[in-house]
This record gives C-alpha cells, sequence and structure tokens, in this order.
C-alpha cells in the first residue's frame, strides 16, 4: 500500500513553506490567543502571582510566532 503524498506535495513543493506561513499569518491573532489560554490554563503560576502581566504575555506570544513564520519565509513578512 502506497503513502499518499499528495498534501505533502502541495505543502513542500516550490513556495511551499513561504505558502504556508503566508497561510498561517493570517490566523497569527488566533493562534496568539490559543497560545496565551494554554499558558495560563497550563502554568497556574501565571495567574496566582502574575509572573508576567497577561497583556506582556500575549505581545511576547505575538511576537515569536510571528517571528517563526519570518524565519520560514526568510525575509520581511509582516503581521
Amino acid at each position: 500500500m502506497g503513502v499518499d503524498t499528495t498534501h505533502r506535495r502541495n505543502v513542500t513543493g516550490q513556495g511551499g513553506t513561504e505558502s504556508l506561513a503566508e497561510a498561517v499569518k493570517e490566523r497569527v491573532t488566533p493562534l496568539t490567543d490559543r497560545l496565551v489560554l494554554t499558558i495560563l490554563e497550563q502554568n497556574p503560576g501565571y495567574r496566582t502571582i502574575n509572573v508576567v502581566p497577561e497583556e506582556d504575555l500575549r505581545q511576547s506570544c505575538h511576537d515569536n510566532i510571528t517571528g517563526i513564520l519570518q524565519l520560514l519565509v526568510g525575509s520581511g513578512m509582516t503581521a
């Protein structure tokens, strides 16, 4: 039985990483929201002793997601 590589070819073909990063770029805000929620839910210290103000955490998560996408694209993508 062969492996279906149709999806793989679409994602990893010419410009695949860039296309994927561009598609994900539109989801930076919802991804940021989900990441912040996950951090707050799984690390009670963030809520209990307010280690990092939530807005700072949100900005840091947003900046990190955007930075990773920029690395994938390889040049000045802006979110």
